[in-house]
């Protein structure tokens, strides 16, 4: 085993980790925005109905925030977040899977346990780049990336 694969195996592994991070982190996001859309929404309709009983009293309430709801209840289909956020869970199970499986191969590894290290490598190379493909339309972080790689690294004692 060359120095060059252990270190990408190293490599691979604290990304894998990473990348379960970066996925939670995601989630927890999207699912927060849409909880925050369906509140605002049940508050702006509940509002108009409310703001027609003083409507007169504060001139305008009730048209913005029939205004808001409507904005809110067009644009909520479109940013399909309940979607976005199962897609999300299904790339961090793929994350949590590579992280279990690198770590496996790296006790081995270490152990010098008798496997094919190199064919198993390559196999979880070859679903990394799968799990990458169907990353491509997600929504990326850098900040949270970098975010995320700290918190890697403290967790693994590197920093």
């Amino acid at each position: 085993m060359s120095d060059e694969t252990r270190v990408q195996i190293w490599e691979d592994m604290l990304n894998a980790k990473m990348n379960v991070r970066y996925f939670k982190h995601l989630i927890k996001r999207y699912k927060n925005l849409e909880l925050s859309m369906k509140i605002l929404l049940a508050l702006s309709s509940s509002g108009t109905v409310a703001g027609w009983m003083i409507w007169n009293k504060i001139p305008g309430l009730w048209q913005t925030l029939s205004a808001v709801a409507a904005v809110i209840a067009i644009i909520n289909p479109l940013l399909n977040y309940p979607k976005l956020i199962s897609k999300l869970a299904n790339l961090h199970g793929e994350w949590v899977w590579l992280t279990s499986e690198h770590e496996k191969l790296w006790v081995a590894l270490n152990e010098g346990r008798e496997i094919n290290i190199l064919e198993k490598f390559n196999s979880l190379r070859s679903k990394q780049v799968a799990v990458r493909r169907a990353e491509s339309d997600v929504p990326y972080n850098s900040k949270l990336v970098q975010t995320c790689q700290k918190e890697v690294r403290r967790a693994m004692g590197l920093s």
